[in-house]
């Protein structure tokens, strides 16, 4: 996508979201607006803000609160409090798959809060940190989901579209669809736009081939 939109946190989104539903004042349902917003975004296919992370996390209680744009577990090892892996962990494989440490540590990924994993067996597990490797949305300084700016239209829509289905005694039919309407015209100019930017940056490496093979022919 273009540079020339800036990253902004989704936060803005939900913001915008709010104040077109009448509940701006309210604070109970962000957290159901924040998935919605991530879902939004992945709908979009906005693969260009994805990342893959690493940090280290505290264990209380056999729960690990999931940072914010977490989007799908990539690995995890058992460290020290100074992040130094614990006895069992194979250097060599670089963190980027699950260190095997038997069938004890099974885990689930719940998204109460924001999103938990979950060992279950906590009183087996070896340390009280471990260290997560995942993949994810960009997130600012304080830890908000970032965004680009022409994504915010669409992301709004999309959860005004999302809470007035859920509630729909409070919001008439015909304003429903007004908000599944914006929201499929905006995704399909997102990805439109997507893929055009992806064409336009494997453009110079498209070339490059094709003239090496046409180099490559005339020496033939």
């Amino acid at each position: 996508m273009s540079s020339r939109y800036k990253p902004v946190p989704v936060n803005n989104a939900i913001v915008l979201a709010k104040e077109d539903l009448g509940i701006s004042q309210t604070v109970e349902h962000d957290p159901y607006l924040r998935v919605m917003a991530d879902q939004a975004l992945r709908s979009i296919h906005s693969e260009d803000k994805y990342g893959q992370f690493s940090g280290l996390f505290e264990i209380f209680s056999g729960k690990v609160c999931l940072p914010d744009g977490f989007d799908s577990l990539l690995a995890f090892a058992f460290t020290d409090e100074d992040g130094c892996p614990i006895d069992g962990y194979d250097e060599s494989l670089k963190g980027r798959v699950r260190i095997n440490y038997g069938n004890t540590f099974t885990w689930n990924i719940l998204p109460n809060d924001g999103g938990i994993m979950v060992f279950n067996c906590p009183e087996d597990i070896p340390s009280d940190f471990v260290k997560l490797f995942w993949h994810g949305r960009n997130v600012d300084n304080n830890g908000f989901t970032l965004m680009l700016e022409q994504e915010e239209r669409a992301v709004a829509a999309y959860l005004c579209y999302k809470f007035s289905r859920r509630y729909p005694k409070e919001y008439q039919q015909g304003i429903i669809q007004d908000y599944k309407r914006e929201w499929t015209q905006q995704k399909a100019f997102l990805r439109g736009n997507a893929t055009l930017n992806n064409y336009k940056q494997n453009k110079n490496k498209i070339h490059a081939i094709w003239d090496a093979y046409v180099t490559y022919k005339s020496l033939m």
